[in-house]
C-alpha cells in the first residue's frame, strides 16, 4: 500500500514476487488498487492487474470503487484506463448514492467527467440519496466551470428541483454562501421566488446561513418577504450585523 503511493513500480514488483497480498484492505476498506487509483499511476495499476486480474473489483466500506476515487481526484488517465480495462457498471453508486461522474464534477474535473460521459455513458440525470442532481452538487461545491458545462452542454434547467426537498440550485448555493454560483444562476434566469418543502426561498436559506453577499444578490433580483412554514421571514433569520445591514439598506432603498 505504501509503495502504491510512490512512483517506483520495481518496489511493488519485488513485494509481489515475495508474496505480498495486494488485496489486503486498510481500516476504510481500501486495497492497494484503490490507493494506486487515487495517486494516478496507470503503470502501477497495470502491474497490479497483471498480478491479479480481479483486483479492480473492490469497494470500500462506504461503497466506493477505485473509479470513484480516481474521478474525485481528477486522475484523467486513470479514469480512462479503468473505464476501458475494467468492467465497472455504469453509474455505480456508493453508500450516499454518489456516482463517479458526480465526484468528478463536484471536484471541478470537467475533463475527467467528459471521459465518463463519452466512454462510460454516465447518466447526467442521476440523483444521489438526497435527491440531488449534478446541477445541485456543483452549485453547492462552488464549481463554476462545471456548472457552465452542465447548463451549456445538456441544457439543464437552472431551476431543477431536488426530488426530496424541492430545493433549487439557488437554494443549495445560498446555503453554502456561493456568491459566484448565484450570480451565474441569476444571470441565466433562475427564479428567486421558488420555495422548498419548508416554504423557504433561497433568501431564507442565505439569511439563515448569515451570507450577506448572497442576501444582497437575491434582494437585488427581487426576492420577496415571504414567510416559511413556521411564519418566519428571511429578515427575521438574520443574526449577524452585516446581514441585518443588507436588509436595512435594501428596505431604505425601496422606500
Amino acid at each position: 500500500m505504501l509503495a502504491c503511493t510512490k512512483t517506483n513500480p520495481e518496489v511493488i514488483r519485488a513485494l509481489l514476487e515475495k508474496g505480498a497480498d495486494p488485496a489486503l484492505r486498510n481500516k476504510d476498506g481500501w486495497n492497494s488498487f484503490h490507493i494506486a487509483a487515487r495517486e494516478g499511476r496507470v503503470e502501477i495499476l497495470q502491474l497490479l492487474l497483471h498480478h491479479d486480474a480481479q483486483l479492480w473489483n473492490t469497494v470500500s466500506k462506504n461503497g466506493r470503487t477505485p473509479l470513484h476515487t480516481a474521478a474525485l481526484n481528477g486522475c484523467t488517465d486513470v479514469v480512462r484506463f479503468l473505464v476501458e480495462s475494467c468492467d465497472y457498471p455504469c453509474d455505480m453508486v456508493d453508500s450516499c448514492g454518489t456516482t463517479p461522474l458526480m465526484d468528478a464534477l463536484r471536484a471541478g474535473h470537467v475533463d475527467t467527467a467528459q471521459i465518463l460521459l463519452n466512454l462510460h455513458k454516465a447518466d447526467v440525470a442521476k440523483e444521489d440519496k438526497l435527491g440531488r442532481q449534478l446541477v445541485h452538487l456543483v452549485s453547492e461545491a462552488g464549481q463554476l466551470e462545471a456548472l457552465d458545462f452542465l447548463l451549456d452542454t445538456f441544457h439543464m434547467s437552472v431551476d431543477t428541483r431536488t426530488s426530496t426537498t424541492q430545493c433549487t440550485p439557488l437554494h443549495v448555493a445560498a446555503k453554502e454562501g456561493q456568491d459566484a454560483i448565484m450570480q451565474c444562476l441569476l444571470r441565466r434566469g433562475a427564479n428567486v421566488h421558488l420555495l422548498d418543502t419548508s416554504l423557504r426561498s433561497a433568501l431564507h436559506i442565505a439569511s439563515g446561513g448569515q451570507h450577506a453577499g448572497c442576501v444582497e444578490l437575491l434582494l437585488q433580483h427581487g426576492a420577496g418577504a415571504s414567510q416559511d412554514k413556521h411564519g418566519q421571514t428571511a429578515r427575521q433569520m438574520a443574526k449577524k450585523d452585516d446581514v441585518k445591514q443588507v436588509f436595512k439598506k435594501y428596505l431604505d432603498h425601496v422606500t
